[in-house]
């Protein structure tokens, strides 16, 4: 079996170099030049009547009329207009009244004459800017370190170019994703993990020269934990590692999961829920929900992993099992987490600190647990998937 040191090579500069100007750069020239496809058509049509774009270009007549159904409209299924209107946030105003004067045979051009376009903030628009937004500040960071990529360039006078762009975007995306991608996988289950099973799973992460090399593509760890004993050695032992706050790691996990991490079943804003929204599955046919196949590979190998261990921590999985709400996720907030001696409290029951993380170890490391207690008190400091029921 291939180690984890043999397949992400993390202790690599090139691997982050890499990672950074091909992978995730990829990343970015698709967004990027989805927003700039959009603009160039925004700029172009903004205050100009139809009849005016139509008669400039058939590809322009296309874009906003292609499949626009005179009965039992506006739009035929996967019409190339609703595609502008539902994802580029691209469509005519008053597309209705248009139709209406085209069933009485009014030919286009003059039933335009007084019509415009409008813009609107779709759902994919608004998660393509998020990832954008992201993706600028982890460049930003990096800018010293890496070459930036450059932005992919679309033809706006080709009607096909929007399907093109969200089409390069998709496969950028699912590039990224942990249960295709080795180094996302690498930072995804760095987001909480206890330094005994890092020094297992990844031993030379801890390494003076390694530390230093992933630290300048701000891949860095923090102190999330420890238990309340007197002796400094052991207290650094048991602790729990994480993520720096801020840093371009702890971005990108954000840029992949989204703010929510995760969640049963609801959309959120990351990569993953690029792959939830009805409009883009509407023009790509047989996408898959990756956030499910990601949950289902992961907590197959999470139960093969840990399932022969059950009886032993059976006191833990009854605990989990009725605090935290939620369905497959449960989820406890900062206030209900507290570290006493050797103990750690989950909403007035004490679980010893160290049966606790070698429980959840597996979990957090495969991405389908996490255990911030840095985060704010409003927010969830312990989320965890209930793979054993």
């Amino acid at each position: 079996m291939v180690s984890y040191e043999e397949l992400i090579k993390y202790h690599d500069e090139q691997t982050w170099r890499d990672y950074f100007e091909k992978e995730l750069g990829e990343l970015y020239s698709a967004v990027k030049g989805f927003l700039d496809l959009r603009d160039e058509l925004v700029a172009n049509f903004s205050g100009r009547p139809v009849s005016e774009i139509i008669a400039e270009s058939e590809e322009y007549k296309k874009m906003l009329f292609g499949g626009v159904a005179l009965e039992d409209g506006p739009f035929k299924e996967r019409a190339l207009a609703k595609f502008y209107a539902e994802v580029m946030g691209i469509r005519v105003k008053d597309l209705d009244k248009v139709i209406s004067r085209l069933k009485e045979g009014i030919p286009l051009e003059d039933a335009t004459k007084d019509v415009y376009c409008e813009f609107l903030e779709t759902d994919v628009l608004k998660m393509v800017k998020g990832a954008s937004e992201k993706l600028d500040a982890i460049f930003y960071h990096l800018h010293d370190v890496i070459n930036m990529p450059k932005v992919r360039k679309y033809d706006p006078t080709d009607a096909l170019s929007g399907l093109k762009a969200l089409e390069d975007l998709l496969n950028a995306i699912r590039r990224i994703l942990p249960h295709y991608n080795p180094r996302s996988f690498f930072i995804i289950s760095l987001y909480s993990i206890p330094r005994l099973f890092i020094e297992k799973a990844y031993p030379r992460l801890l390494d003076k020269n390694v530390a230093e090399m992933l630290e300048n593509f701000g891949i860095t760890l923090d102190t999330l934990l420890e238990p309340d004993i007197p002796i400094k050695e052991e207290r650094e032992k048991r602790s729990l590692l994480g993520l720096s706050k801020g840093s371009v790691a702890y971005m990108v996990r954000r840029l992949i999961m989204g703010e929510e991490g995760l969640r049963d079943y609801f959309p959120g804003n990351g990569l993953f829920d690029f792959f939830r929204v009805e409009s883009i599955s509407t023009f790509f046919k047989g996408i898959t929900d990756e956030f499910e196949l990601y949950v289902a590979r992961r907590g197959e190998e999470l139960k093969r992993s840990v399932s022969v261990l059950r009886e032993e921590f059976e006191d833990i999985i009854s605990l989990l099992g009725k605090i935290g709400g939620g369905e497959r996720f449960g989820a406890v907030r900062r206030w209900n987490i507290k570290v006493k001696g050797g103990d750690i409290i989950l909403k007035d029951t004490s679980i010893n600190y160290s049966k606790l993380m070698t429980f959840l170890s597996p979990a957090l490391f495969l991405g389908l647990t996490w255990f911030r207690p840095d985060m704010e008190e409003e927010e969830l400091a312990l989320v965890y998937h209930r793979w054993w029921r």
